[in-house]
């Protein structure tokens, strides 16, 4: 009988845990397990799994190793077990509807060229707000959550094809997370620590050939930001940072040069937000000690510090790819993001 593992990553959410566990042992299917991994929490959460879910299986860590890692570490695990066929990452701060587990099985089962499903995840709060229907990516490998902060009317409500899924409740084939892993068989890079490692994965996937599926039907909660606070110092670093990481490894020369001369226009376009004061640079400055420009010299440290790891990455995914650079260009145009949207910030919220 195929199972589907389902992996969480908590760092000091125990209440947030208790109602994601609560909320799973609530599916209306039977056949999955669940693998949590603590990031050295301190908050009494390693204690309350043992106690109300001891099905659960708990992955202590010692310390906050992010997110990439530690859902490698539980991915190994579970695609140990060979009767697992998918691996579900959810995010602490979920609460999944009864029937979540059952209606991603049924849209990856109707569509076997999918490596990855995405569910309609809406914003704890406010009401009837969208988080993410799938990603959606811009030639300079930034990207943003398909819907996200658009009052729900009913736009998304059609089963469809998108570029790939947030990690924050997505199910991943087990097929698609064996062929399209790094050369040091990790799933997720871990150089990211945190943030876009999604997609990085996602693109990585559609390089591979796989294709990437959006189910209304299965409906999940999510406290956005919740554990890495929005337009905080922590998050701006590793989204900056990790855009020029996805740069460098996925994008063929020809888009990667495009990426490079545009980004001092990009730059322009941040301190104009500053100035308009609106978008998510313009609230991390109130947030930020030394400036957002201590933020970019500290990113554009790391990428030089990482440039070999990078290369070497690179390398191995630019010669493993089954797509041409014209397929590669027509993501662009079918799954693009708005650039506006992205530095200015979002269109609407309650």
């Amino acid at each position: 009988m195929k199972m589907i593992a389902v992996i969480i990553v908590t760092w000091n959410g125990r209440e947030m845990l208790r109602t994601c566990l609560s909320a799973l042992h609530k599916q209306t299917v039977h056949n999955f397990r669940v693998i949590c991994i603590d990031n050295g929490s301190t908050d009494g959460s390693q204690e309350m799994v043992r106690q109300l879910f001891p099905s659960v299986q708990m992955i202590p860590l010692p310390k906050n190793e992010g997110f990439a890692d530690p859902n490698n570490r539980g991915i190994r695990l579970a695609l140990q077990e060979p009767n697992v066929s998918a691996v579900v990452t959810l995010n602490n701060d979920t609460v999944v509807a009864p029937n979540y587990l059952e209606e991603m099985i049924a849209c990856s089962e109707r569509h076997p060229q999918a490596g990855s499903i995405q569910p309609n995840v809406l914003r704890s709060f406010p009401n009837a707000v969208i988080d993410a229907t799938g990603i959606l990516i811009y030639p300079d490998m930034s990207a943003i959550n398909r819907g996200q902060g658009e009052k729900d009317k009913g736009q998304y409500e059609k089963e469809e094809e998108v570029f790939g899924a947030s990690a924050s409740a997505a199910l991943y084939t087990r097929e698609a997370l064996e062929d399209c892993a790094l050369k040091n068989g990790e799933f997720f890079d871990e150089d990211y620590f945190a943030y876009y490692e999604d997609v990085d994965l996602a693109f990585r996937m559609r390089l591979r050939g796989y294709l990437s599926y959006y189910t209304p039907r299965a409906i999940v909660h999510h406290k956005h930001s919740a554990t890495g606070k929005s337009s905080s110092p922590f998050k701006s670093f590793y989204i900056h940072r990790n855009q020029y990481f996805n740069i460098l490894k996925n994008l063929p020369f020809r888009i990667l040069l495009f990426a490079f001369i545009f980004f001092p226009f990009r730059y322009f376009l941040l301190f104009s937000s500053i100035l308009r004061k609106k978008g998510p640079s313009a609230r991390l400055v109130q947030n930020a000690r030394g400036g957002i420009l201590l933020i970019v010299l500290q990113s554009w440290r790391d990428i030089i510090l990482h440039l070999p790891s990078i290369l070497r990455k690179r390398k191995y995914i630019q010669t493993h790819k089954r797509v041409q650079t014209s397929t590669i260009q027509g993501w662009f145009r079918t799954y693009r993001a708005s650039l506006i949207r992205i530095i200015y910030g979002e269109t609407s919220s309650a």
